[in-house]
């Protein structure tokens, strides 16, 4: 699953960093163990509660922007990152958009020509 967030303007302004974080959920399944306790410890929520769609609720929508800016570069405290997440702008990533690579066709290109 992967979604682009944007945070309203005035919290742009006080945060900083682009105007829309990629936040993919399927690419946490390459950051270590350690990483992953530690961003719970520090949320209070876990990473296997944003699978769940019922369980989007204000710190994991909190959470899940979070992590979208960390992965950007941006390296809020936790504490101190306090976003009106439900003036939460999302959209789905555009196909041959740099953030997400197409689905693999099923026609093979091999035997043509």
């Amino acid at each position: 699953m992967a979604m682009e967030l944007r945070m309203c303007v005035e919290d742009r302004d006080t945060y900083g960093g682009p105007e829309w974080v990629l936040f993919d959920l399927d690419s946490l399944v390459d950051v270590p163990c350690n990483v992953l306790e530690e961003w719970e410890n520090l949320t209070g929520f876990t990473i296997t509660d944003l699978w769940s769609t019922e369980q989007r609720k204000t710190r994991g929508i909190r959470m899940m922007l979070w992590i979208a800016r960390r992965q950007a570069g941006m390296l809020d405290k936790w504490e101190d990152f306090n976003p009106r997440v439900l003036r939460l702008d999302t959209k789905v990533p555009e196909v041959g958009d740099d953030t997400v690579p197409p689905e693999p066709s099923s026609e093979s290109s091999e035997g043509t020509g």
